[in-house]
């Protein structure tokens, strides 16, 4: 290759390859096979073409040798796509292949043992690898899905005749390849969850693969491919920016959300959030190479899917190679990820992925939205008396309102109902109201403060304190005792439990009702006992029916007696109960699920906080 060593090569792990990194000791070596203009600081500080800055590093390349069963059809693919990808997007930052001294791409070495490999020869590219920075800060993640949709975007056209070989690591194959090796998953609960989870793709994707876009992609955005640069002084989350991918042996057509789930499932891995980590990459990706809402619907199913083929192959490798850890190097923090995907709600993830593209995280709520707004006029009152009649006094509870000086959030449920109720008697009104969208400080209890309310508790940050939940998303209705609640509209009772948490909701009741073919739900908090011993889940209740009362303290959750009035337009898979608070920093995404309430209510005056 024309290129004499300042020193000894060191060797670099991989996986099939064997890699050498090579610092060269001419800066004449410096110049490749393609001379385009290229963003500074991609190759060592210079452009390509131009002289390089007095501190730039040495110019330095990567000698790889290729597995002797590596079909040169393959290198080949690979080489090509590079040179296409910077003619399509001249800035992006790629390795370039250095041919040898007689033109050539490939040179065949022989190995002392009777056998030959083929050696190729491409640039370094600086940077460190993803999977040696902490924190990765959801700015750097976003642009690191940015910097994969690029490539994509670059790669769209691409073409090759080695691109549809068959590879256990193209995700397309990922339900064979885990069938293949699931017998070589220790049985029991590991097993089992591997199972789980090819079932949930034969489900959601299965039915859609047909409408996915299908081009080349890298087929391994894993954090060790990944590679990331300091660019100066400053704080981290502008610092640190994409410098590169390497190692594109896994380069497959295939689906092209594939792309995307492989990144995601990779750098969420030991992540405080993982599906907040993931939609920072989605978000990147879709500002560069837009997503469809199929692709979105399947990129939960596929990432955990990726999770999967990691886990199975490392078991067959396990076997194989008992003594390399590279084999294995993902294995632990793939499981941990399963484990507690699991646990995570599959429509709150797409929801999640959706709002990161700017879509309405759930479909369903502009729907039920606009009927409620066509028909919820007509909608019976849910207290007596009419509370649209009554002239409710409006109580501000936020964070910065001062209409009950002097007391505190965790000054009980006798106090606060005697200060609530001096104003009801000031205002000459039996019922006050709490308002929707409001961000409050009365949430003390620990059902408040671990993190995301659709993720397990382990999804929450383990090194720093969870964000609480504070953003109202429901309304108060306020009123003594034993008040009758009525059903604003006909429906079914979905569901009904006792949240008996301290400060949950007490006995509560959801109902089922039909916008025109579409489902939505109201739910009522701090009810009655007696509620839990009279209804039964597919029980009708007819509009303006008084089916439940309110409750008061011990039993309500201990709470001053009110109803907290919700609307839902997905349950997520829950019953008898429903998040009522939403963390702030997710508060618009949990408002698209439990959009305002008074589109039901129908109150003068009870304007969203």
């Amino acid at each position: 290759f024309g290129v004499e060593p300042a020193e000894p090569p060191t060797p670099l792990p991989s996986d099939r390859d064997q890699n050498f990194r090579v610092v060269a000791a001419r800066e004449s070596d410096r110049e490749a096979e393609e001379l385009v203009p290229a963003e500074p600081a991609l190759n060592g500080g210079a452009v390509d073409g131009a002289p390089p800055p007095p501190d730039a590093e040495p110019p330095a390349f990567v000698l790889k040798f290729a597995s002797r069963n590596e079909d040169p059809a393959v290198l080949q693919l690979q080489h090509r796509a590079l040179a296409h990808a910077r003619k399509e997007d001249p800035g992006l930052a790629l390795p370039r292949l250095r041919r040898t001294r007689e033109g050539e791409a490939l040179a065949v070495v022989e190995d002392g043992r009777g056998g030959a490999h083929r050696a190729r020869m491409v640039t370094w590219l600086p940077g460190r690898p993803l999977a040696h920075v902490r924190p990765r800060t959801p700015e750097l993640l976003e642009r690191l899905g940015a910097y994969l949709g690029r490539l994509d975007r670059a790669l769209e056209s691409f073409r090759h005749p080695a691109d549809e070989r068959p590879l256990k690591w193209d995700l397309g194959r990922g339900p064979e390849v885990v069938k293949e090796r699931l017998e070589l998953i220790e049985e029991g609960a590991r097993r089992t969850l591997v199972e789980e989870f090819l079932m949930r793709y034969w489900k959601r994707v299965v039915p859609r693969l047909e409408e996915l876009p299908v081009q080349i992609i890298h087929g391994d955005a894993n954090d060790h491919n990944l590679l990331v640069r300091v660019d100066g002084p400053g704080a981290l989350h502008d610092a640190v920016r994409p410098a590169g991918i390497i190692d594109f042996g896994d380069m497959v057509r295939s689906r092209r959300v594939n792309e995307v789930a492989i990144a995601c499932a990779y750098l969420a891995l030991d992540e405080a959030d993982p599906l907040g980590s993931a939609a920072r990459v989605v978000a990147g990706y879709h500002g560069e190479r837009p997503l469809e809402e199929v692709e979105l619907a399947c990129l939960f199913p596929l990432l955990a899917l990726r999770l999967c083929v990691s886990v199975s192959v490392a078991a067959e490798q396990k076997r194989e190679e008992p003594g390399d850890p590279y084999l294995t190097v993902s294995e632990g923090g793939a499981w941990r990820l399963l484990e507690l995907l699991d646990e995570a709600s599959p429509e709150m993830a797409h929801y999640r992925f959706r709002e990161a593209c700017g879509l309405t995280p759930c479909s369903a709520t502009p729907r039920v939205v606009s009927w409620l707004e066509e028909q919820g006029s007509e909608a019976a009152p849910v207290l007596e008396p009419d509370p649209r009649e009554a002239d409710p006094v409006v109580l501000d509870f936020s964070v910065a309102g001062d209409a009950f000086p002097g007391l505190s959030p965790e000054a009980g449920p006798e106090a606060w109902w005697a200060a609530i109720r001096e104003r009801m008697e000031a205002a000459g009104t039996p019922i006050a109201l709490g308002r929707y969208d409001e961000p409050r400080r009365w949430y003390t209890s620990e059902v408040f403060a671990a993190g995301p309310p659709a993720d397990p508790p382990e999804l929450a940050p383990p090194a720093q304190a969870p964000e609480p939940r504070t953003v109202h998303l429901g309304v108060d209705l306020f009123a003594e005792p034993g008040t009758p609640v009525r059903a604003p509209l006909e429906g079914r009772v979905h569901s009904l439990a006792n949240n008996a948490g301290a400060l949950d909701y007490g006995p509560t009741v959801v109902l089922q009702h039909d916008a025109e073919g579409i489902p939505f739900w109201t739910l009522y908090g701090h009810l009655a006992p007696g509620v839990l011993e009279r209804l039964r889940p597919g029980q009708r209740v007819e509009a303006g029916e008084a089916f439940a009362a309110l409750g008061t303290w011990p039993h309500n959750g201990g709470w001053a007696p009110h109803l907290h009035f919700q609307v839902v337009v997905d349950l997520l898979g829950r019953e008898g109960d429903f998040p009522g608070v939403a963390a702030a920093s997710e508060s618009g995404l949990w408002k698209a699920l439990s959009p305002d309430p008074n589109l039901l209510l129908g109150i003068g005056g009870l304007e969203a906080a």
